[in-house]
């Protein structure tokens, strides 16, 4: 009777260690269809118009062609001081694929993703030296809604790639260990060096190469190893140092001074959002929510940590030390206006997160995995189950740029550059009230900062609100009387109220004050050609000679404008102000070109197109002789 018992007992173990046979087997095709299932909605994204708009719309040219090649390996990221040329060249490669179109770049970053999850899976095999173990921390890994931010937003890419050469270069140390293995110690090298071109947070990974030798395998490595290693670490930092004194950078990234404290939450936040990750934001801000359950959470790590029997308190200390080192750079730095943009980015938290699954598997008994591996499967299955439906439903923030700043406003509503960037969505979807709303919004944000009630008063302006947009613009430049963009729409909405003598008063007071520059000049009779108020653009145009006194600045911002209005098909406006630059400079060949061109093409009006065109051929241009025989009945 007790041998059928205990046959039935054992049974289900037998039969469910089938399946984990099955699953560990397979675990990297496991890894792979999470993955899919996680991202794959990510190939149908648009953009979202941050950053992603710079590389694939504004400067889409740089990575149009691969004759570019050299050019990416020898510029800054993105026209910054960041020198990363690696991920440059992914973009580049990913333009050759799709152009302008995204659905290569999001294929991109979910292959990139595959591509680390697998290395993560490799390297957690070593550290828990469980495959059981290594593939449900793995699948964590690989669904974990902290990291979409790295694998749904497009230039997220940054930290999926350095980390996939971190991830590589660990595996490569690891193995170098065995002597018979010493093409693994190049390739160490080789990956850290690829990682530091990837991005410069690559560097520091030299204190948790060291870390890693100093606290579990320093019987294995001699002095002359370590050396060897250092001056690897040395050569690879000295090589990716005379590469980018020789790259073309661009401005500042970041601000320059000691931020380290100013950032310290980051850490807390973090952690939170590794164990609840419910607070996501695409823009994330510090929350009083992820800094306290970030805080208690380590406090209970700490307990646990504590008190845990046969705890490997120094694979504890490396898993410390990756994450703390790779999470410290981001720290020292900070956006110029941190004051209305974000304070930190979830995907930098990609690469340090490996940190963080060491210590949760150090959590566990030695050899729970043994003693209740149905159980433990059942509730990581459920976990990942939960983290897989979490990131499919977040990812959706990343979708388009509507979703995306409406998630920065949500998780960040005291930010008024949010609601001002929802508010620019709402405009372009013509959905003018839940722009205003927005506009108004910011400004409750910024009561005190110009550029909000500046933003709504040109709103209001476009939308022939006058009055409204007076109030609006008023009030901006008596925040700042200095806010000199605000100045030409101020005068517009004066012009519009029946203002006229105070419009003038303001010009001339600045024009006095020599803070009227050109552009400022030209963003008015911007203004004035946009409201099709011809009578104030020839006052303000004559105002401009009279005070700056440049007949052939005034003549070329009529050319390129008028040209401007022609490419969108306003023939009209274009006309008109070709005649003005003809008008100041009669002998400006390109306006009469335009002209003749226009006259000839367009309206069809022959006796204005011979007129253009005998004024050409005294500027010895030369014309169609088949046109010149069909004018000519025209000067006659």
């Amino acid at each position: 009777m007790k041998n059928k018992i205990s046959n039935r007992s054992v049974k289900p173990k037998v039969s469910f260690q089938k399946y984990i046979n099955f699953l560990e087997k397979y675990s990297v095709l496991i890894i792979l269809i999470l993955a899919l299932i996680a991202y794959g909605q990510t190939i149908k994204f648009g953009l979202v118009y941050c950053d992603d708009f710079e590389i694939i719309q504004k400067e889409f040219s740089k990575f149009s062609s691969v004759e570019h090649f050299d050019e990416q390996i020898f510029s800054g990221y993105m026209n910054s001081n960041y020198y990363r040329p690696i991920v440059n060249l992914s973009f580049l490669l990913d333009a050759q694929i799709s152009g302008q179109h995204p659905i290569s770049y999001h294929i991109t970053n979910l292959i990139l993703h595959i591509i680390s999850s697998i290395l993560v899976l490799l390297l957690l095999k070593i550290f828990t030296k469980k495959n059981s173990a290594a593939l449900l921390l793995g699948a964590l890994f690989t669904v974990h809604p902290l990291i979409i931010n790295a694998v749904g937003w497009i230039v997220g890419r940054n930290d999926i790639i350095y980390g996939i050469f971190l991830f590589s270069s660990a595996l490569c140390l690891i193995t170098s260990e065995d002597r018979a293995k010493a093409i693994y110690y190049p390739l160490h090298i080789l990956f850290y060096l690829l990682a530091i071109l990837s991005k410069e947070t690559a560097i520091i990974f030299i204190i948790i190469s060291f870390s890693y030798i100093l606290l579990l395998k320093k019987e294995k490595y001699k002095q002359k190893d370590i050396m060897a290693l250092g001056a690897g670490y040395v050569t690879s930092i000295l090589f990716w140092y005379f590469l980018r004194m020789n790259a073309n950078l661009g401005k500042k990234a970041y601000s320059e001074g000691f931020y380290l404290l100013d950032n310290i939450r980051t850490i807390p936040e973090f952690i939170s959002k590794f164990f609840l990750p419910v607070n996501l934001s695409v823009l994330p801000t510090y929350s009083l929510y992820s800094t306290i359950s970030g805080l208690i959470l380590i406090l209970l790590l700490a307990i646990f940590i504590y008190f845990k029997k046969n705890r490997n308190i120094k694979l504890i200390v490396f898993g410390i030390i990756w994450f703390l080192v790779l999470t410290l750079p981001g720290m020292l730095v900070t956006t110029p206006d941190v004051h209305e943009w974000n304070e930190y980015l979830e995907c930098r938290a990609y690469v340090p997160s490996f940190g963080l699954l060491i210590i949760l598997w150090q959590l566990f008994p030695e050899d729970f995995f043994l003693k209740y591996i149905k159980k433990t499967y059942i509730v990581f299955a459920a976990i990942v189950a939960v983290f897989l439906l979490l990131t499919i439903y977040f990812s959706g923030s990343y979708s388009n740029s509507r979703n995306f700043y409406e998630n920065a406003v949500s998780r960040s509503p005291q930010k008024a550059k949010f609601h001002y960037l929802l508010s620019k969505i709402y405009q372009k979807s013509k959905e003018f009230s839940k722009a205003e709303n927005e506009l108004k919004l910011s400004i409750d944000c910024s009561p005190l900062y110009s550029k909000y009630p500046m933003n709504l008063g040109n709103f209001y302006l476009e939308h022939k609100q006058y009055k409204n947009a007076e109030t609006y613009l008023t009030r901006a430049i008596q925040l700042d009387s200095n806010y000199l963009i605000a100045y030409p729409y101020l005068i517009s909405a004066l012009e519009y109220n029946g203002k006229d003598a105070l419009a003038e008063s303001i010009l001339q007071n600045m024009i006095i004050r020599g803070k009227f520059t050109d552009d400022m000049y030209f963003s008015l009779l911007h203004v004035f050609i946009n409201q099709k108020k011809y009578d104030s653009l020839s006052k303000y145009a004559d105002s401009f000679l009279r005070y700056k006194k440049n007949k052939q600045v005034l003549t070329n911002f009529f050319l390129t404008v008028g040209s401007e209005y022609f490419s969108r098909k306003n023939n009209e406006t274009a006309l008109l102000l070709w005649n003005k630059a003809v008008f100041l400079d009669p002998s400006n060949v390109e306006a009469w070109d335009n002209l003749f061109r226009f006259h000839w093409t367009v309206d069809i009006d022959y006796p204005e197109a011979a007129k253009a065109a005998d004024k050409l051929r005294i500027f010895g241009v030369k014309i169609n002789p088949e046109i010149l025989k069909q004018l000519e009945n025209y000067r006659k």
